[in-house]
């Protein structure tokens, strides 16, 4: 039974750069970030953001859970994983790759806010942290 559930308790901090970047990996699924900026004008959207891409590795369909601890002027607006909805959880089928895009509406964690691009004064995401990352297949 335990080899069959992965999980990570340690933090993986997320590196600023514009190119995917592996900052996850175990027998069962990778995980990469990137930051990029997202530019709409038709929908008003001009911000930063990080996006994830995860890679099932496996031939078998897998869920991935984790949280996307964001910190603001070093402040962690949500770490209180006790009293937040905020568990992401996706469902990957055998060898699937899904990421995260610029793309408005439903946001599935794998888009998280860094920055406005046209604002001045305003609270920057300083730091992205994912936690408690688990991989458990559906099989």
């Amino acid at each position: 039974f335990l080899g069959l559930f992965l999980i990570t308790y340690s933090q993986q901090p997320v590196q600023k750069t514009a190119d995917w970047n592996l900052i996850f990996e175990n027998d069962q699924v990778k995980m990469y970030s990137k930051y990029t900026n997202c530019e709409i004008p038709q929908e008003g959207l001009f911000a930063e953001y990080i996006l994830l891409k995860a890679e099932n590795k496996t031939n078998q369909a897998i869920q991935l859970t984790w949280f996307n601890d964001t910190y603001f002027q070093d402040n962690c607006t949500n770490c209180d994983h006790s009293r937040r909805d905020t568990k992401r959880t996706i469902l990957l089928n055998a060898k699937e790759i899904t990421e995260g895009d610029c793309d408005p509406g439903l946001n599935i964690g794998l888009k998280i806010f860094s920055k406005w691009l046209r604002m001045e004064n305003q609270r920057i995401l300083s730091k992205l942290v994912l936690t408690e990352i688990n991989s458990l297949p559906l099989n």
